[in-house]
């Protein structure tokens, strides 16, 4: 039994011994927390001590600089400076600022004018810092030296006194008394044994306190406690063996700038006095221990039972894990019956339910997070306020801590910037350097995530040993854990939505992936602000250029009419008139055959200032076409009269472009109303009428005299309704087939032709409404209308399976449009006719105006699968050899020709223009065929195509189908 009995207390002792080392080492562990938490106080105390010291010494800068200020501001401060006046105003301020030993009034040579106190003053010795203070805009601190009155050491501080716009010549001298740091630390409830001092940039000890005799002066440069204020850049705190090689805590800060570099402020203590209590309490619980353990033993000895103190330990640290929101932890003990057992099975099933009810909790809290930042998705306006109300939501929503979003900056630094952010104190996060890169600065959560792309989890932010210079002000703001979710677009991520919670260990995957899908979320949101941005500002670039002329930067034609509007409304109002003035530049395009297109943009541009310039910006100046401006200007005689001298002053200096002198001519014409016309239409074409009346007859400026033979009612009535015709689909197009020459039962193609039914007058002859489209430049609307109608045909006989390629006639103003191309290859999307089905017909006048971009935009109709006819060829200047260098079709000999092939020259004419054709690979349609003798003629040529009455006159479209069904057959079996 004995021996049983001393087996069992043997076991009980040793579970005792492992218990008091458990004591012992948290012992050690609070007596650490209580050093370092006693070296953070020292450290904190020190800090605030120097900062209150540098505060003052500031307020004292301050009070020296307000003084400069309000006493002599805005005035003379000599007279001032030479009376009694002054040395009482100074000592009044020196009683205020104990720091200060005296204050004065001194000039650039160093003679003083007045002082708060009398005191011995050396002029030469302040001569050159008086002049250094003179050219500093602010205060500057000199050189530490002793009093040559009481010994004192001080520290000059001068500011310079400025009035009005003259250079400064006088100067406040403060001197600011060392010996107040030993008054200043005396009051400070600090441990004893602080220290303070100054050290300047260079290592010098300026000030030292207590024992200022013994160590000011000494030169500190090497040490490692003047390397260390340098490498903080002179604000911080260290542990290193002090001047006099004990070993201290310290706080430094900059105390002000001297003329040789800053001055910095330091507040030290002795470590070992600082950790002396906590050093105290671990002999005092050392001894406490030995004394518990004596004790213990002798308890544990007698009465002690390993059944029992086991799994109450057990259920002890189940119980400390579940409190710190573990709700993993369990007992792990069997439910035997007895009562240590029943205590450990309820305390795993309250573990169970905690568990339960926290992921509950926390899945519940991110549901709410990501309904409210989805529907925040749906109403914001902005990208910014999408971005406010997701960390707003998030934390409210959430109950998180804090959020923020970041996106990633594109430069050396691989910085972010902060877009939004919500959360308490959530200010810290302007102090504090992240970045994506892969170093110290990027090795938090939202750097990773934003170098990597895959979120970054942070479960415990005490137990991360790398976390970036962050770490310890988040954990003092209370996060302990977080999670940065990417934001990415094609695999790539451009930001980072960073949550942080006030629990560690609280992100379950569950929770993660519901945030994960919330950035998904976020991230749709942003893209899709941005693109509304994006079209927003495309659709206001579109709206500018559409009422605004790109080489000027002024309105165009379309402003010139709304503007023009706007003012006849006006007049209506108040009975007022006005002019509208044409200005022509004469000969622009023999300037552009000079220096280029863009030459002759620049000379636009300058003439535009001019023109801005000489009328002084006043009226509304626009440019209506590429060679004419047009300005509104209220009307009376000296307005009408001063266009001339207007012109005058624009052009009698040269223009310049690379160096080439350019004379211009203008020719101006003015339209008023309402004597002239009530509408802008007809205010711009009688101005422009007018501008053209004065080249014509040789004067600089016209007014407009009444209406011509171009404005006749008959004319200006059938321009109106043309217009109105193409706007209500009047206009209607016939088909004159193509037949070919060789084997006429084929049909090769069919020109399309436009027809006007006039509802009062009845069918409008082309050559009537035609020219007048040109003149006018409803010539574009009307081919845009003609071509469209001709598609939408052609995709009719597509879809009805009898495909017919169709010809349309096209001007040259068509040819140079920089539209024209765009409204052609848009035509498949509207009309459903492949362009393959269009062919284009032109002129030889129309290709020779602009060679080089009609060469541009006819290749662009060739890639598109479009064939080039040049139409009525024969009657115009170009050469064949010019014309192989285009993708041209065939041509279409002139019916003029063919007409008067029955005499021989002109038949020559033809089978020459055959042959030739033929030699450079293109097609011949001869147009205007009317008898079987010009047609066998032309198939013994080798014409390919024939075109006339002789087959079918232009029929409308049902009939020109009939017409290829029946009529054709009919015609070759004669």
């Amino acid at each position: 039994m004995g021996i049983h009995f001393s087996s069992l207390r043997l076991r009980i002792s040793l579970l005792l011994g492992v218990i008091l080392l458990y004591v012992v080492v948290a012992i050690c562990y609070r007596t650490i927390e209580r050093r370092d938490a006693d070296i953070a106080k020292a450290l904190e105390a020190l800090r605030t001590q120097a900062a209150l010291v540098a505060d003052q010494q500031s307020g004292i800068v301050q009070e020296t600089r307000d003084l400069a200020t309000f006493l002599f501001i805005g005035r003379d401060p000599t007279p001032f400076a030479r009376t009694d006046l002054c040395s009482q105003a100074l000592a009044r301020f020196l009683k205020r600022n104990q720091a200060l030993d005296n204050i004065r009034l001194i000039q650039a040579d160093g003679s003083v004018l007045c002082s708060g106190r009398a005191a011995a003053f050396d002029a030469a010795k302040n001569r050159a810092f008086a002049g250094a203070v003179l050219n500093e805009p602010d205060v500057l601190a000199g050189t530490v030296t002793i009093s040559t009155t009481d010994g004192k050491r001080i520290l000059p501080i001068g500011i310079a006194i400025r009035t009005g716009a003259q250079a400064p010549s006088l100067l406040l001298l403060a001197s600011l008394d060392l010996g107040w740091f030993g008054r200043r630390l005396g009051e400070a409830s600090l441990q004893g044994g602080t220290r303070m001092g100054l050290v300047d940039s260079q290592g010098n000890v300026l000030a030292h306190y207590p024992d200022p005799a013994r160590m000011v002066g000494k030169k500190i440069s090497e040490t490692a406690f003047f390397q260390n204020i340098l490498a903080n850049g002179g604000q911080g705190t260290g542990e290193q063996p002090g001047l006099d090689g004990q070993l201290r805590l310290y706080a430094f800060t900059p105390f002000t700038y001297a003329s040789g570099g800053p001055i910095y402020l330091w507040a030290g203590i002795d470590k070992n006095t600082v950790t002396a209590a906590a050093d105290h309490q671990l002999l005092s619980g050392v001894a406490l221990w030995l004394g518990l353990a004596l004790v213990s033993f002798l308890v544990v000895w007698f009465v002690g039972d390993r059944l029992f103190i086991r799994p109450v330990s057990v259920i002890t640290e189940t119980a400390r894990k579940l409190s710190s929101g573990d709700y993993l932890a369990r007992t792990g003990m069997v439910a035997d019956g007895s009562e240590v057992g029943e205590l450990a099975a309820m305390v795993d099933r309250m573990a169970a339910s905690m568990a339960s009810k926290a992921e509950i909790l926390r899945l519940n809290r991110a549901l709410r997070v990501l309904s409210g930042c989805s529907k925040n998705i749906v109403l914001a306006q902005s990208e910014e306020a999408l971005l406010d109300e997701t960390c707003r939501t998030i934390v409210e929503a959430g109950n998180y801590l804090m959020a923020w979003i970041t996106f990633r900056v594109q430069d050396d630094a691989k910085s972010v910037h902060i877009a939004a952010r919500y959360g308490a104190n959530i200010s810290w996060l302007d102090g504090v350097p992240i970045s994506w890169s892969d170093d110290h600065q990027g090795g938090g959560p939202t750097g990773k995530a934003l170098r990597t792309g895959q979120p970054q989890l942070v479960q415990d932010i005490a137990a991360e040993l790398d976390l970036g210079p962050w770490q310890e002000k988040i954990y003092a703001l209370g996060s302990r854990s977080a999670v940065a979710l990417p934001l990415t677009d094609g695999g790539i991520a451009f930001g980072a939505l960073t949550i942080h919670a006030a629990q560690a260990h609280i992100f379950n995957p569950e929770e993660v992936a519901l945030l994960e899908e919330l950035a998904g979320n976020l991230t749709f949101g942003i893209l899709t602000q941005r693109s509304k941005q994006e079209r927003q500002r495309a659709e206001e670039r579109v709206e500018r250029l559409a009422r605004f002329d790109t080489a000027t930067d002024l309105p165009n034609a379309l402003e010139l009419v709304s503007s023009l509007e706007l003012v006849i409304r006006r007049s209506l109002a108040n009975g007022g008139q006005f002019a509208l003035v044409t200005m022509h530049i004469e000969r622009l395009l023999d300037i552009q055959d000079v220096i280029g297109m863009a030459g002759a943009d620049e000379i636009v541009r300058q003439l535009a200032q001019r023109v801005s310039a000489v009328t002084g910006g006043v009226h509304f100046i626009a440019r209506v076409a590429r060679d004419a401006f047009a300005m509104i200007m209220p009307l009376d005689v000296e307005s009408l009269a001063a266009i001339p001298r207007y012109i005058e002053a624009i052009t009698e200096v040269p223009y310049e472009y690379a160096g080439i002198p350019v004379d211009i001519q203008i020719s101006a014409g003015s339209a008023v109303y309402p004597e002239h016309a009530t509408d802008p239409d007809a205010l711009v074409r009688r101005s422009d009428i007018a501008a053209r009346q004065a080249w014509s007859q040789g004067v600089i400026h016209n007014l407009y005299g009444g209406e011509s033979e171009r404005e006749s009612p008959e004319r200006l009535t059938l321009l109106s309704d043309l217009r109105q015709a193409i706007r209500t689909d009047q206009l209607v197009l016939f088909y004159q087939p193509k037949v070919s020459a060789q084997s006429p039962a084929v049909i090769t193609g069919a020109e399309a032709l436009v027809r006007w039914f006039h509802p009062l007058h009845g069918a409008v002859s082309p050559a009537s409404f035609i020219p007048l489209a040109e003149q006018t430049g409803l010539i574009k609307p009307l081919t845009y209308a003609v071509i469209e109608m001709a598609a939408r045909q052609v995709a009719t006989w597509q879809h009805a399976n009898k495909p017919m390629r169709v010809a349309v006639n096209i001007s040259p103003q068509n040819l140079l449009d920089p539209d024209f191309f765009d409204f052609v290859s848009s035509l498949p999307e509207r009309t459903g006719a492949a362009l393959s089905g269009l062919d284009l017909e032109i002129t030889e006048t129309a290709l020779m105006s602009d060679p080089e971009r009609a060469r541009q935009v006819l290749e662009q109709f060739a890639r598109q699968g479009m064939r080039i006819f040049i139409d009525d060829f024969g009657t115009g200047y170009s050469s064949l050899a010019y014309l192989a260098t285009l993708p041209i079709y065939a041509l279409k000999i002139d019916r003029s020709f063919v007409m008067r092939m029955n005499e021989p020259k002109y038949q020559t004419i033809v089978s020459s223009t055959i042959s030739l054709a033929h030699g450079l690979g293109l097609k011949v349609v001869a147009e205007g065929v009317e008898t079987w003798e010009q047609a066998e003629f032309l198939r013994d040529q080798q014409c390919d195509d024939i075109q006339g009455f002789l087959y079918s006159s232009p029929k409308a479209a049902e009939e020109f189908v009939e017409w290829c069904e029946v009529e054709l057959q009919t015609i070759h079996t004669r």
